[in-house]
């Protein structure tokens, strides 16, 4: 952490920090210690509200720091910080499926130097950072069984749904695996009607604060055009599914998937439960199949979320494998992710 804070530092004092993003960031979190609403003027060319644009409360979680410290020095902080302090929520998930000591060391090693992480990591600030932790957090709390942890998985869901409108994705197919993986019938039902809630009310809040409609229907443009609403994605799936793999099946998108999957010895699709294929769904959903160049592009933010959930499966299925060749296999991954790096 303390490496990439250093360059990625570097980096924004030397003023070689592209505007998208950390210009967008820095001139927001400036107008919030002034006046605590999110404007800029460089993220559309003119005055608006960020919530225009992505609804993300979670963002208020860092203004108490840039009014103790210099605005870009707490961003460049928070993408570093935030993502890598994932590994202590999945240190925990290792013990909890009962990983040894070694694997767990190793797996840990993988999510720091997995390439999702760190390459994403190197483009600036971006609400993003919060997805990875929050959702290990999530899905740690989940595998707990007393009220007390049921209570925190439901606070660290409904943090996650802070982070943006399409973090409503991940907690869906979370919410739905724990409800036919966990088999934890009542916990999977109430978060995915929290989830959907939470979604409408978040589109909803996007449409108040401006003009600028709903991102998520422009960057799948390819599957339902122009002008149609999110909904318009589940009616494609039902009576066009055909579309999906088109669209998902791309060589630039391949190519990404692959880059994904082999630092992992492609351990998430190793099992043969296959209700844990649910939480491959939003690597699926919101990295494939849009044609937004940049949700499948490792060098950018939006590689966090999907690839928390996939090195969770990682994990999981690798304490299911005996042996020397569970050792192999994670071995395998460490040197994949240390040459990736």
């Amino acid at each position: 952490s303390a490496y990439f804070i250093v360059v990625l530092g570097s980096r924004t004092a030397a003023l070689c920090s592209p505007c998208y993003d950390m210009g967008i960031f820095a001139q927001m979190y400036d107008n919030m210690t002034e006046t605590g609403l999110p404007y800029t003027t460089c993220e559309r060319g003119k005055h608006l509200s960020h919530f225009a644009v992505h609804f993300s409360p979670i963002l208020y979680l860092l203004l108490p720091f840039c009014y103790i410290f210099k605005v870009t020095d707490v961003l460049v902080w928070a993408q570093i910080l935030l993502v890598f302090s994932g590994v202590f929520p999945l240190l925990l998930i290792c013990r909890r499926i009962k990983l040894s000591n070694i694997k767990s060391t190793l797996i840990c090693l993988i999510y720091l130097l997995y390439p999702a992480m760190s390459s994403g990591a190197f483009y600036d600030f971006h609400e993003n950072a919060f997805l990875a932790p929050l959702i290990l957090w999530t899905l740690y709390f989940s595998l707990k069984d007393k009220k007390r942890y049921t209570a925190l998985m439901f606070l660290f869901a409904l943090l996650t749904l802070m982070v943006k409108e399409d973090a409503a994705i991940y907690v869906a197919f979370i919410s739905l695996y724990i409800f036919f993986s966990q088999k934890k019938y009542w916990r999977g039902a109430i978060m995915f009607a929290m989830t959907v809630a939470y979604f409408f009310f978040a589109i909803f809040m996007i449409s108040q604060f401006g003009e600028e409609g709903n991102m998520l229907s422009s960057r799948y443009a390819n599957i339902i055009g122009e002008e149609a609403g999110f909904l318009s994605l589940v009616k494609v799936l039902i009576v066009n599914p055909a579309l999906y793999a088109v669209e998902s099946l791309t060589a630039d998108k391949l190519v990404y998937a692959i880059n994904m999957l082999i630092p992992l010895a492609f351990l998430p699709l190793m099992t043969r439960k296959i209700s844990r294929w649910l939480l491959i769904g939003p690597f699926y959903v919101l990295n494939l199949v849009t044609d937004y160049q940049y949700q499948h592009d490792l060098g950018f933010q939006y590689s966090f979320g999907s690839g928390a959930m996939l090195v969770y499966l990682a994990a999981l299925n690798l304490a299911d494998m005996k042996g020397s060749y569970r050792r192999t296999v994670a071995a395998y991954s460490l040197v994949a992710c240390i040459l990736g790096f």
